[in-house]
């Protein structure tokens, strides 16, 4: 636990990270606190990962998942929910995910790209990009 709680953070204090991606695997296990504090601190986001879940609503990793986002509901730390699609017929459909940030009753403001809107306004937060204007000359809703 503590090596890999090390390691996440490692990578939270990396400036090119703007979302920590699967800290959910029960293999490698963390402090959930510790890591999503160190986010939080560093303002970056956490991935919560459909594929990880999916079929494992009673498993370990459903319940990593589930911790992870209770602390970041908690934290006030922000997420990006992920269908992380192995199969083009799964891009963008996340249900498990879904169920579970309803069951935690997760607020909806935390969900950083629950929209168009306000996934843009966090990459160009981040200084990732800044395609707002674009985005409204360019892009149907």
């Amino acid at each position: 636990v503590e090596r890999n709680t090390a390691a996440y953070l490692a990578v939270l204090k990396d400036p090119v990270i703007d979302i920590l991606g699967h800290p959910d695997r029960p293999a490698y296990p963390c402090d959930a606190r510790t890591v999503v504090k160190a986010a939080r601190d560093a303002g970056k986001l956490i991935e919560i990962n459909e594929h990880s879940i999916e079929g494992d609503r009673e498993g370990s990793t459903f319940d990593v998942c589930r911790r992870i986002a209770e602390r970041c509901a908690e934290l006030g730390v922000g997420i990006s929910v992920s269908s992380d699609a192995h199969m083009a017929y799964q891009i963008g459909q996340f249900p498990s995910v879904k169920a579970m940030l309803e069951e935690i009753h997760f607020p909806q403001e935390l969900i950083m790209n629950r929209d168009r809107e306000t996934m843009l306004a966090t990459l160009a937060a981040a200084g990732v990009c800044d395609l707002r204007d674009l985005a409204h000359v360019n892009m149907r809703p």
